[in-house]
């Protein structure tokens, strides 16, 4: 069963509720004009990390789920991992783009970085959920260094059982050593200071990942530079990683 919903509608409905409810930031375009754009995007959070209001700093890459409630087709070397039903979710091809790699590299360097994903399926859920303000608790997280890079151009995805309490990484199976609840995650996430210095150190940890991965410098447009290291951090976010920046207090 597929999701019924795509990435950018959970994305949607995630950053909403993450916003409202974590007294937090997501540093990007804001996907809801309101009030609180200041606290989204803005002079407001340009104050707060230069004085250092912010403890945490976390890299997430939304995906969407299909559920498989029954054994059928060529589904058997998810479902025997479960013996039952099972979400899942696929992590991009690498003959198609080195994200998921730059997303371990990128962890490897100290970074908080995780896929997101939704053990639900359906529209109507979707909404329900979004209206409970329950999106994010009905959601996991999983570690890309659980999974290793990716050397072939093989399909390879990510599962869970039904409840999102553990999952694997496939083509062949392999335990990934945690799922991660959001309650968890965010005791869990590194304790430090997001201020001026941390976001020039990110800066070059970005570039340095990049080149590393891509055996390459990355490429940055003038316009983008000249509006410093917040705005250069999400272009590269954004066009190399595919992830959303978020920080908590």
């Amino acid at each position: 069963m597929s999701s019924a919903f795509n990435e950018r509608e959970f994305e949607f409905c995630f950053n909403a509720e993450f916003v409202r409810t974590n007294s937090a930031a997501l540093i990007g375009t804001p996907l809801i004009p309101s009030q609180r754009m200041e606290n989204v995007l803005g002079y407001d959070v340009q104050f707060r990390i230069q004085n250092g209001r912010f403890t945490r700093s976390l890299f997430v890459q939304h995906k969407t789920s299909s559920y498989a409630e029954r054994l059928k087709g060529r589904n058997a070397e998810f479902w025997y991992c479960y013996s039952g039903p099972y979400f899942r979710f696929p992590v991009a091809r690498l003959d198609r783009t080195r994200q998921h790699n730059l997303l371990v590299e990128l962890a490897e360097r100290g970074e908080d970085v995780f896929y997101c994903a939704p053990i639900f399926v359906g529209l109507d859920n979707l909404q329900t959920y979004f209206v409970r303000g329950s999106v994010i608790d009905n959601s996991r997280f999983f570690d890309p260094t659980d999974m290793g890079r990716i050397s072939d151009f093989e399909q390879h995805h990510v599962s869970c059982d039904r409840t999102g309490a553990f999952g694997f990484f496939h083509t062949e199976p392999k335990q990934l050593k945690r799922t991660v609840s959001w309650n968890a995650l965010r005791d869990e996430t590194k304790d430090r200071h997001v201020d001026s210095k941390y976001v020039e150190q990110l800066e070059t940890v970005l570039h340095d990942a990049v080149k590393t991965v891509f055996d390459a410098e990355l490429t940055v447009p003038d316009k983008v530079k000249e509006g410093g290291p917040i705005p250069t951090i999400l272009y590269v976010l954004r066009r190399y990683f595919a992830v959303e920046w978020y920080i908590l207090p």
